[in-house]
């Protein structure tokens, strides 16, 4: 009777265990002056002690088109469909990292999903990049960085004919 039920313990234990779990970014905006993309994919729960336990596959679209594969168990790696530049690092992920490297002229905007196996326990995230305008600042501080250097000057000249006038008066105060 203790076997079966330590057995049902241990069994109930494991079971919340069986879905991998993924850190939660569901999108990324880059911008055009970066050469290399990293599309983020970071799993919490890996146990794996060694590479040979992992598989992981890179998708792309609505397709779900097949762009990048590494097999930790022949410790080999395939990028596709047009990403010759996907690559990960087998280190890293080992530590729960499986980000993808592209190079920025393969990279399109859209859905990318990125599925984790881990022995028997598996799971999967999307995440959506978008391209930006590449503009490092908001309009407010685009109008900023225009107004600002123009207001100094006004400031300096004003203050300038002020101390100025004030020197006259009293240059003529003291003459009179």
């Amino acid at each position: 009777m203790w076997p079966l039920l330590v057995a049902l313990l241990l069994g109930s234990f494991h079971c919340g265990l069986a879905q991998l779990l993924f850190k939660n970014i569901s999108s990324v905006k880059i911008d055009h002056c970066k050469n290399i993309v990293l599309i983020p994919c970071y799993v919490s729960n890996l146990e794996a002690e060694n590479i040979n336990e992992l598989f992981l596959k890179w998708k792309f679209g609505r397709n779900s088109d097949i762009i990048f594969v590494f097999d930790g168990y022949a410790n080999k790696s395939a990028a596709f469909y047009k990403f010759s530049s996907a690559h990960i690092f087998p280190s890293e992920f080992l530590k729960g990292n499986a980000s993808l490297n592209v190079a920025k002229e393969e990279v399109k905007n859209g859905k990318y999903t990125c599925e984790v196996t881990e022995l028997s326990r598996e799971g999967q995230q999307t995440v959506d990049l978008q391209y930006t305008d590449g503009s490092l600042f908001t309009l407010k501080e685009h109008i900023s960085i225009i107004i600002l250097p123009f207001l100094t000057l006004i400031l300096f000249w004003a203050q300038f004919g002020i101390l100025r006038k004030t020197q006259t008066q009293k240059d003529a105060d003291t003459r009179g």
